[in-house]
Protein backbone atom coordinates (compact mmCIF):
# COMPACT_ATOMS: atom_id res chain seq x y z
CA UNK A 1 0.00 0.00 0.00
CA UNK A 2 2.93 2.40 0.66
CA UNK A 3 4.48 2.05 -2.51
CA UNK A 4 1.51 2.04 -4.26
CA UNK A 5 1.24 5.49 -2.73
CA UNK A 6 4.30 7.00 -3.55
CA UNK A 7 4.62 5.77 -7.04
CA UNK A 8 1.38 7.31 -7.38
CA UNK A 9 2.65 10.46 -6.04
CA UNK A 10 5.31 10.19 -8.01
CA UNK A 11 3.62 10.39 -10.99
CA UNK A 12 1.07 12.59 -9.59
CA UNK A 13 4.12 14.73 -9.43
CA UNK A 14 5.28 14.09 -12.74
CA UNK A 15 2.07 14.88 -14.70
CA UNK A 16 2.10 18.61 -13.06
CA UNK A 17 4.97 19.19 -13.83
CA UNK A 18 4.48 17.26 -17.18
CA UNK A 19 1.40 19.67 -18.05
CA UNK A 20 2.65 22.76 -16.43
CA UNK A 21 5.60 23.00 -18.60
CA UNK A 22 3.80 21.99 -21.79
CA UNK A 23 1.35 23.58 -21.07
CA UNK A 24 2.94 26.72 -19.94
CA UNK A 25 5.46 26.74 -23.17
CA UNK A 26 2.34 26.62 -25.55
CA UNK A 27 0.35 29.20 -23.64
CA UNK A 28 3.85 31.84 -23.96
CA UNK A 29 4.47 30.37 -27.61
CA UNK A 30 0.73 31.86 -28.89
CA UNK A 31 -0.93 34.15 -27.00
CA UNK A 32 1.15 36.84 -27.21
CA UNK A 33 2.92 37.42 -30.79
CA UNK A 34 0.51 39.52 -32.31
CA UNK A 35 2.77 42.11 -32.03
CA UNK A 36 5.36 40.98 -33.41
CA UNK A 37 8.18 41.95 -30.66
CA UNK A 38 9.68 38.27 -30.98
CA UNK A 39 10.36 39.25 -35.02
CA UNK A 40 12.10 42.99 -33.88
CA UNK A 41 14.18 41.39 -31.51
CA UNK A 42 15.74 38.83 -33.68
CA UNK A 43 16.39 41.57 -36.44
CA UNK A 44 17.58 43.61 -33.81
CA UNK A 45 20.78 41.97 -33.49
CA UNK A 46 22.03 43.54 -36.98
CA UNK A 47 21.20 47.14 -35.83
CA UNK A 48 23.77 49.16 -34.62
CA UNK A 49 24.24 53.15 -34.18
CA UNK A 50 21.03 54.31 -36.04
CA UNK A 51 20.08 57.72 -36.47
CA UNK A 52 16.16 56.53 -34.39
CA UNK A 53 15.63 54.34 -32.37
CA UNK A 54 11.57 54.62 -31.55
CA UNK A 55 10.20 52.72 -28.57
CA UNK A 56 6.66 52.97 -26.96
CA UNK A 57 2.72 51.01 -27.95
CA UNK A 58 1.16 49.58 -31.29
CA UNK A 59 0.65 53.27 -32.17
CA UNK A 60 4.99 53.54 -32.30
CA UNK A 61 5.12 49.96 -34.32
CA UNK A 62 1.79 50.98 -36.29
CA UNK A 63 3.13 54.82 -36.57
CA UNK A 64 6.82 54.86 -37.57
CA UNK A 65 7.04 53.64 -40.71
CA UNK A 66 11.16 53.25 -40.84
CA UNK A 67 10.81 53.21 -45.04
CA UNK A 68 9.91 56.71 -45.26
CA UNK A 69 12.82 57.70 -42.77
CA UNK A 70 14.94 55.56 -44.78
CA UNK A 71 13.89 57.88 -48.07
CA UNK A 72 15.30 60.76 -46.21
CA UNK A 73 19.00 58.72 -45.20
CA UNK A 74 17.67 58.25 -41.82
CA UNK A 75 18.82 55.20 -40.69
CA UNK A 76 16.00 54.12 -38.11
CA UNK A 77 14.92 51.22 -35.93
CA UNK A 78 10.78 50.45 -34.71
CA UNK A 79 11.01 48.74 -30.83
CA UNK A 80 7.79 49.18 -30.16
CA UNK A 81 5.43 46.56 -28.27
CA UNK A 82 1.93 45.84 -27.81
CA UNK A 83 0.89 48.32 -25.03
CA UNK A 84 3.85 48.69 -23.66
CA UNK A 85 4.17 51.47 -20.66
CA UNK A 86 6.69 53.56 -19.91
CA UNK A 87 8.28 50.70 -17.16
CA UNK A 88 8.93 48.51 -20.06
CA UNK A 89 9.70 50.93 -22.09
CA UNK A 90 12.68 51.55 -19.84
CA UNK A 91 13.52 47.92 -19.38
CA UNK A 92 14.14 47.51 -22.94
CA UNK A 93 16.30 51.00 -23.40
CA UNK A 94 18.16 49.97 -20.80
CA UNK A 95 19.07 46.44 -22.02
CA UNK A 96 19.39 47.63 -25.54
CA UNK A 97 20.69 50.52 -25.48
CA UNK A 98 25.09 50.15 -25.35
CA UNK A 99 24.25 47.33 -28.13
CA UNK A 100 22.29 49.47 -30.52
CA UNK A 101 24.08 52.89 -29.68
CA UNK A 102 21.01 55.18 -30.81
CA UNK A 103 21.83 58.66 -31.96
CA UNK A 104 18.17 59.62 -30.91
CA UNK A 105 15.07 57.98 -29.55
CA UNK A 106 11.74 59.04 -29.82
CA UNK A 107 9.24 57.81 -27.34
CA UNK A 108 5.61 57.25 -28.34
CA UNK A 109 3.73 58.72 -25.39
CA UNK A 110 0.08 59.84 -24.34
CA UNK A 111 -2.07 59.47 -21.22
CA UNK A 112 -2.45 55.85 -21.65
CA UNK A 113 0.92 54.90 -20.85
CA UNK A 114 1.51 57.23 -17.72
CA UNK A 115 -1.98 55.29 -16.31
CA UNK A 116 -1.28 51.56 -17.80
CA UNK A 117 -0.17 48.75 -15.00
CA UNK A 118 1.91 47.40 -17.89
CA UNK A 119 0.63 43.81 -17.29
CA UNK A 120 -0.02 43.18 -21.26
CA UNK A 121 2.86 44.73 -22.17
CA UNK A 122 5.04 42.39 -19.64
CA UNK A 123 3.54 39.70 -20.52
CA UNK A 124 4.35 40.61 -24.32
CA UNK A 125 8.13 40.95 -23.80
CA UNK A 126 8.07 37.64 -21.18
CA UNK A 127 6.84 35.71 -24.56
CA UNK A 128 9.11 37.27 -27.06
CA UNK A 129 12.18 39.34 -25.30
CA UNK A 130 15.13 36.81 -23.67
CA UNK A 131 14.71 37.10 -19.99
CA UNK A 132 17.16 38.90 -17.26
CA UNK A 133 16.87 39.81 -13.95
CA UNK A 134 15.74 43.36 -14.48
CA UNK A 135 12.85 41.55 -16.40
CA UNK A 136 12.43 39.00 -13.99
CA UNK A 137 11.79 41.31 -10.74
CA UNK A 138 9.27 43.22 -13.06
CA UNK A 139 7.13 40.65 -13.75
CA UNK A 140 7.60 39.72 -9.98
CA UNK A 141 6.46 43.22 -7.94
CA UNK A 142 3.27 43.20 -10.72
CA UNK A 143 1.45 40.84 -8.63
CA UNK A 144 -0.58 39.35 -11.47
CA UNK A 145 -1.25 35.56 -11.43
CA UNK A 146 -0.75 35.86 -15.59
CA UNK A 147 2.95 37.48 -15.18
CA UNK A 148 3.68 34.78 -12.75
CA UNK A 149 2.98 32.03 -15.18
CA UNK A 150 4.58 33.61 -17.83
CA UNK A 151 7.62 34.06 -16.03
CA UNK A 152 7.47 30.93 -15.20
CA UNK A 153 6.91 29.88 -18.74
CA UNK A 154 9.59 32.00 -19.60
CA UNK A 155 11.98 30.04 -17.10
CA UNK A 156 11.42 26.86 -18.32
CA UNK A 157 11.68 27.97 -22.03
CA UNK A 158 14.87 29.36 -21.14
CA UNK A 159 16.45 26.34 -19.28
CA UNK A 160 15.17 24.04 -22.55
CA UNK A 161 16.71 27.02 -24.93
CA UNK A 162 13.17 27.17 -27.00
CA UNK A 163 13.21 30.10 -28.85
CA UNK A 164 9.93 32.44 -29.75
CA UNK A 165 7.93 31.16 -32.57
CA UNK A 166 8.35 34.24 -34.81
CA UNK A 167 4.64 34.57 -36.72
CA UNK A 168 2.65 36.63 -39.18
CA UNK A 169 -1.25 37.15 -39.51
CA UNK A 170 -3.38 37.69 -42.40
CA UNK A 171 -4.62 41.30 -41.25
CA UNK A 172 -1.23 42.52 -40.62
CA UNK A 173 2.09 42.88 -42.56
CA UNK A 174 5.59 43.05 -40.69
CA UNK A 175 8.53 45.20 -42.33
CA UNK A 176 11.66 45.18 -41.70
CA UNK A 177 12.63 47.74 -39.11
CA UNK A 178 9.86 47.04 -37.06
CA UNK A 179 6.95 48.59 -38.96
CA UNK A 180 3.40 46.72 -39.03
CA UNK A 181 0.87 48.00 -41.64
CA UNK A 182 -2.63 47.19 -41.80
CA UNK A 183 -3.34 45.11 -44.65
CA UNK A 184 -6.81 46.71 -44.96
CA UNK A 185 -6.54 50.27 -43.63
CA UNK A 186 -10.22 50.42 -43.69
CA UNK A 187 -11.80 52.51 -40.70
CA UNK A 188 -14.13 49.83 -38.94
CA UNK A 189 -14.63 51.40 -35.63
CA UNK A 190 -18.14 51.99 -34.02
CA UNK A 191 -17.41 53.53 -30.93
CA UNK A 192 -19.30 56.13 -29.94
CA UNK A 193 -17.42 58.97 -28.40
CA UNK A 194 -18.56 61.62 -25.53
CA UNK A 195 -16.12 64.81 -25.27
CA UNK A 196 -14.44 65.42 -21.75
CA UNK A 197 -15.65 61.26 -20.34
CA UNK A 198 -12.12 60.19 -19.30
CA UNK A 199 -9.39 61.00 -17.13
CA UNK A 200 -6.20 59.66 -16.94
CA UNK A 201 -4.54 59.21 -13.78
CA UNK A 202 -0.76 58.99 -13.67
CA UNK A 203 0.96 55.87 -11.80
CA UNK A 204 4.06 56.55 -9.45
CA UNK A 205 6.19 54.00 -11.59
CA UNK A 206 5.04 55.13 -14.69
CA UNK A 207 6.62 58.49 -13.58
CA UNK A 208 9.73 56.85 -12.37
CA UNK A 209 10.23 55.00 -15.67
CA UNK A 210 10.19 57.82 -17.59
CA UNK A 211 12.79 60.24 -15.27
CA UNK A 212 15.00 57.44 -15.89
CA UNK A 213 14.46 57.43 -19.51
CA UNK A 214 15.36 61.05 -19.75
CA UNK A 215 18.41 60.18 -16.95
CA UNK A 216 19.61 57.39 -18.85
CA UNK A 217 19.71 59.31 -22.44
CA UNK A 218 20.90 62.28 -21.09
CA UNK A 219 24.03 59.93 -19.79
CA UNK A 220 24.87 58.56 -22.82
CA UNK A 221 24.31 61.80 -24.91
CA UNK A 222 21.42 60.63 -26.93
CA UNK A 223 18.95 63.17 -27.77
CA UNK A 224 15.42 61.96 -26.65
CA UNK A 225 12.20 63.61 -28.17
CA UNK A 226 8.56 62.67 -27.01
CA UNK A 227 5.82 62.60 -29.22
CA UNK A 228 1.95 61.79 -29.09
CA UNK A 229 0.89 60.28 -32.07
CA UNK A 230 -2.51 61.27 -32.99
CA UNK A 231 -5.36 59.39 -32.94
CA UNK A 232 -8.96 59.87 -34.45
CA UNK A 233 -10.11 63.31 -32.83
CA UNK A 234 -12.83 62.48 -31.47
CA UNK A 235 -11.52 59.97 -29.50
CA UNK A 236 -8.82 62.37 -28.46
CA UNK A 237 -11.00 64.84 -27.08
CA UNK A 238 -12.82 62.37 -24.95
CA UNK A 239 -9.44 62.76 -22.77
CA UNK A 240 -10.39 65.49 -20.02
CA UNK A 241 -7.08 66.46 -18.70
CA UNK A 242 -5.23 66.55 -22.02
CA UNK A 243 -3.23 70.35 -20.91
CA UNK A 244 -1.85 68.46 -17.60
CA UNK A 245 -0.92 65.44 -19.93
CA UNK A 246 0.81 67.88 -22.32
CA UNK A 247 2.19 69.64 -19.21
CA UNK A 248 3.23 66.38 -17.89
CA UNK A 249 5.62 65.24 -20.55
CA UNK A 250 6.80 69.00 -21.77
CA UNK A 251 8.55 69.36 -17.92
CA UNK A 252 10.37 66.87 -18.77
CA UNK A 253 11.84 67.40 -22.33
CA UNK A 254 11.84 68.37 -26.14
CA UNK A 255 7.87 67.25 -26.82
CA UNK A 256 5.01 67.52 -29.65
CA UNK A 257 1.39 66.40 -29.70
CA UNK A 258 0.76 65.55 -32.59
CA UNK A 259 -2.79 65.70 -32.04
CA UNK A 260 -2.47 69.11 -32.20
CA UNK A 261 -0.66 69.56 -34.94
CA UNK A 262 -3.07 67.07 -36.90
CA UNK A 263 -6.38 68.05 -35.59
CA UNK A 264 -7.75 68.05 -39.55
CA UNK A 265 -7.15 64.09 -39.67
CA UNK A 266 -10.37 62.03 -40.29
CA UNK A 267 -11.44 58.89 -40.22
CA UNK A 268 -9.99 58.20 -43.75
CA UNK A 269 -6.45 58.51 -42.14
CA UNK A 270 -6.92 55.59 -39.33
CA UNK A 271 -8.23 52.36 -39.35
CA UNK A 272 -9.63 52.13 -35.97
CA UNK A 273 -10.05 54.90 -33.34
CA UNK A 274 -6.35 54.73 -31.80
CA UNK A 275 -4.46 53.82 -35.18
CA UNK A 276 -3.45 55.53 -38.43
CA UNK A 277 -3.55 53.73 -41.39
CA UNK A 278 -1.10 53.60 -44.21
CA UNK A 279 -2.70 57.00 -45.39
CA UNK A 280 -2.58 58.44 -41.86
CA UNK A 281 0.95 57.32 -41.13
CA UNK A 282 2.47 59.06 -44.19
CA UNK A 283 0.81 62.28 -43.57
CA UNK A 284 1.98 62.24 -39.67
CA UNK A 285 5.86 60.99 -40.40
CA UNK A 286 6.65 63.86 -43.08
CA UNK A 287 4.84 66.51 -40.66
CA UNK A 288 7.19 64.72 -37.76
CA UNK A 289 10.12 64.80 -40.33
CA UNK A 290 9.48 68.40 -40.74
CA UNK A 291 9.49 69.04 -37.02
CA UNK A 292 12.82 68.00 -37.27
CA UNK A 293 14.57 69.79 -39.39
CA UNK A 294 12.92 72.65 -37.80
CA UNK A 295 14.69 71.56 -34.77
CA UNK A 296 18.13 71.70 -36.36
CA UNK A 297 18.26 67.83 -35.97
CA UNK A 298 18.34 66.61 -39.37
CA UNK A 299 19.16 68.43 -42.39
CA UNK A 300 16.91 66.44 -45.23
Amino acid sequence: MRNFLIRTLKFGLFAVVYFFIIGSITWISIGFTHGFLSNRIAELKEIKNPDILFLGSSRCYRGFDTRIFAKQNIESFNLGSSAQSLEQSYLLLNKYIDQVNPKMVILEVSGRSLETDGIESTLDLLANVPLDVDLGCSAMVSRNPRTYLALMSAIVRRCLSIAPIIRSNSRDHYVSGGFVERVDPTYRDEKIFIPNSLSFKIREKNKESLDQIVELTKERGITLFLVQVPILPQRYKTHSNRAEIDQFFAQRGVYLNFNKRLSILDADYFYDSSHLNNRGVSVFNESLLDALQDRGLFHL
